[in-house]
């Protein structure tokens, strides 16, 4: 039987985890390297209730938030509905031996930092550096402007390199000869439970899944006006921290190709229920047709529904709908000499 101390080290983190996105992943990432493996990392989740009391709403429910914070590759178990402040008695509950959270200043609705109590109560806590590039408040702007480019071309413009390509595709393997091949393809903006959903169900035809991520040219194509609101390098570092993906082929063809499904070892070619779109590319007169036209003719083309809803249309729909609500809640984070506080929990 294995003692208390030779058990993994449990990792505590919790956040809202809102538009689970890359930032939060690599938060989630950061903390299984402070103590390395063996590790098991809880994330509580809080609910749209307890968000509401204490900052205001949410864009994603939390049945949402629950389920995209659970396909974190980095993540052992989620824990739903817990307090905006955790306490001695759930961390206790649930034998956690070190809390973790980003460097930024947390406080609560009453302006009393949410983890002071468990600080004082001789509890190990320890910050990982926030993700800089990417935030819950940037995308809302992305998305109530339309003309804010800045992610496609400007200085804000999110880079991707090998470093951070390598850390998020660490825990990934290399296909073997056994291998049943499940390729699927996509913008996968503001990466969402719809997305997840398809991708799980994708996986469980085969053993090893490779998404394909189209460029920012052939979403925009597709979505018109500022899609994606995730340029390609916020959407791949996305895609790659879903704990179903294997591999992915970063600024794929627009058309799966007979020689993609052939040099790949593909055995199934997956697409969701919403129509399938045609679009012209320059210089690639394959674009007009149906991108998945050399699948059906090689028989691995397969139809699948995720059975969710949520589109990032959705999600900007959303957004705009509770924007004053937002508003509000931003400027709660400024005081009048400048500096902020009552930042957004990951």
């Amino acid at each position: 039987m294995t003692s208390s101390r030779e058990r993994p080290i449990r990792i505590w983190l919790d956040g809202c985890f809102d538009m689970m996105h890359w930032g939060h992943a690599n938060a989630i990432r950061q903390a299984r390297l402070t103590v390395g493996e063996p590790c098991y990392v809880l994330v509580g989740v809080h609910s749209d209730e307890e968000i509401e009391r204490q900052k205001g709403p949410c864009i994603m429910n939390e049945r949402e938030r629950y389920a995209a914070t659970r396909a974190c590759r980095w993540v052992d178990e989620v824990v739903e509905d817990v307090p905006y402040s955790p306490t001695p008695e759930i961390l206790k509950k649930h034998k956690v031996d070190l809390v973790i959270h980003g460097d930024d200043a947390v406080v609560d609705a009453n302006g009393k930092g949410c983890y002071d109590e468990i600080i004082a109560a001789g509890i190990r806590f320890q910050t990982v550096k926030r993700t800089d590039g990417v935030s819950t408040t940037d995308l809302i702007q992305r998305m109530l402007d339309p003309s804010i480019m800045d992610h496609f071309f400007g200085l804000k413009r999110s880079m991707l390199t090998t470093q951070r390509v390598s850390q998020f595709s660490a825990t990934c393997r290399p296909p073997r000869d056994d291998d049943i091949i499940v390729y699927v393809d996509g913008g996968f903006d503001l990466f969402n439970v719809g997305h997840i959903e398809l991708l799980r169900k994708a996986k469980e035809l085969g053993t090893y899944l490779i998404v394909g991520v189209h460029d920012d040219k052939v979403v925009n194509l597709r979505k018109g006006r500022n899609f994606p609101i995730m340029n390609l390098h916020e959407r791949v570092l996305g895609v790659l921290s879903c704990r179903y993906v294997d591999d992915i082929v970063i600024g794929a063809p627009w058309a799966v190709t007979a020689e993609m499904i052939e040099m790949m070892h593909i055995k199934k070619v997956v697409h969701g229920v919403q129509p399938i779109q045609s679009i012209h590319l320059e210089n690639d007169p394959s674009s007009s047709e149906d991108p998945y036209l050399e699948a059906k003719k090689a028989g691995v083309y397969v139809c699948i529904d995720s059975g969710e809803s949520v589109t990032p249309t959705d999600i900007v729909e959303r957004v705009t709908k509770r924007h004053a609500l937002f508003e509000e809640r931003n400027k709660k984070k400024v005081i009048k000499d400048g500096s902020t506080t009552g930042q957004v929990k990951h």
